[in-house]
């Protein structure tokens, strides 16, 4: 019961606009100077998505992907790579396939237990 398959937490129409906000995200980040505030309004508004969505980044595969694209991103020549979106595509994939294969991680939302909801009888 463990490996059994959940339901999508993220599905094809969410992963397409997330995956085009973040587009337009780094295509905005290429202006020198404003990236790093660029990237700060951006990853806030993927934190606010992600956990609408029952996303959670405590996660360390999920944390590190993120922490690397901010670290990315923060450094002015090289945040003209699409950082934002690969780490956007790669969160969506780990997220898939989490529910795909029904991988309990931490940071995911729990399901509720069972036995919570069932009443002793005497």
């Amino acid at each position: 019961m463990e490996n059994e398959p959940r339901p999508q937490r993220i599905n094809n129409i969410t992963a397409g606009f997330m995956i085009a906000v973040a587009i337009v995200f780094d295509l905005i980040s290429i202006i020198p100077f404003i990236n790093i505030l660029v990237d700060i309004v951006a990853w806030l508004v993927f934190g606010f998505w992600f956990a609408l969505l029952g996303v959670g980044f405590i996660n360390p595969r999920r944390f590190a992907v993120m922490a690397t694209s901010f670290i990315v991103g923060a450094i002015p020549v090289v945040s003209a790579l699409p950082e934002l979106t690969v780490a956007i595509i790669v969160t969506i994939l780990m997220v898939k396939s989490e529910d795909k294969l029904g991988i309990k991680l931490p940071g995911s939302p729990a399901k509720p237990s069972v036995r919570a909801s069932v009443k002793p009888t005497k």
